[in-house]
């Protein structure tokens, strides 16, 4: 490692304050003592290589090294390499809404959708802090608004992943962000939309 060998980053790197999707990403700072010595890491497709970032015990971050973002420097070695990990969520924006190349159809509740988005990045669970209600829904402290909805899968043919997350999202003016290695699903509070 460098004497810097982690930077974390926490916001997403839209212009948009208020963008639903928060995504972390990691650079991680290693020397390379020969030419090209990392360039397999940067050969192969997106999801190839996962990495899980530990505090002790504690998983901190999960996530992916970003394939398409390898850059060496023409120096001697040895020399400083950034390797970048993404949470994954930047992977849906080229991942097309579809089940094994077939589009998703029928109504499906919403949580089933976001559980059918993250697994296109290999997450099968996710928490959800949303209490907003419809007259007709059930309000409990351990109801959902997102397992009592249901959407036509159809509505989102020809979309990508990530346009079908923002559109789950938005309607709540709830943002995603993964914490702890979970994705985890919030509303804003109102009185930062009024700054």
């Amino acid at each position: 490692a460098t004497g810097d060998p982690l930077r974390f980053y926490f916001d997403n790197e839209s212009d948009e304050l208020f963008d639903p999707i928060r995504e972390s990403h990691v650079d991680l700072q290693v020397y390379s003592l020969t030419n090209f010595a990392l360039a397999d890491l940067y050969s192969v497709e997106n999801l190839q290589f996962k990495v899980n970032i530990y505090e002790e015990d504690n998983l901190y971050l999960t996530g992916y090294i970003e394939t398409q973002k390898y850059q060496e420097p023409y120096e001697d070695y040895p020399y400083p390499v950034t390797i970048s990990i993404t949470d994954g969520l930047s992977v849906l924006k080229d991942t097309k809404y579809q089940n094994d190349g077939e589009d998703y159809t029928g109504r499906t509740y919403e949580s089933q959708m976001m559980l059918d988005l993250l697994g296109k990045i290999e997450h099968t669970s996710f928490y959800e802090y949303v209490n907003i209600y419809d007259d007709q829904m059930n309000d409990g402290i351990d109801d959902s608004p997102y397992d009592q909805t249901k959407i036509d899968a159809d509505c989102f043919e020809n979309y990508y992943c990530y346009d079908v997350l923002k559109e789950l999202l938005i309607k709540y003016n709830a943002v995603i962000r993964q914490k702890d290695g979970y994705f985890h699903i919030y509303i804003l509070l109102p009185e930062l939309l009024h700054r």
